[in-house]
């Protein structure tokens, strides 16, 4: 069989932070189907974002201060930020 010859069904090589691993045309192929989804879960959750900071920014500082956030920190407890 020439090189090439049968391109589809060769393995592709991908490196990780860990190891090279193979791809097959299957895994692209999942990987594609799998992406709309992904973007999908991305715009919803940067929706829900967007929704919460809204909801804490309408609050005053009395009551920010009764649930222990500060107005700076507003973003960054919303994103999951600990502390």
């Amino acid at each position: 069989m020439a090189a090439g010859a049968n391109f589809m069904s060769e393995c592709v090589m991908t490196t990780t932070a860990a190891k090279a691993r193979p791809v097959t045309s299957a895994g692209w192929l999942a990987l594609i189907l799998a992406a709309p989804g992904h973007l999908v879960g991305r715009l919803l959750d940067e929706l829900s974002y967007r929704r919460a900071l809204s909801e804490l920014e309408k609050l005053d500082d009395r009551m920010l201060d009764d649930i222990g956030v500060s107005r700076s920190d507003i973003p960054r407890k919303v994103r999951g930020g600990h502390g």
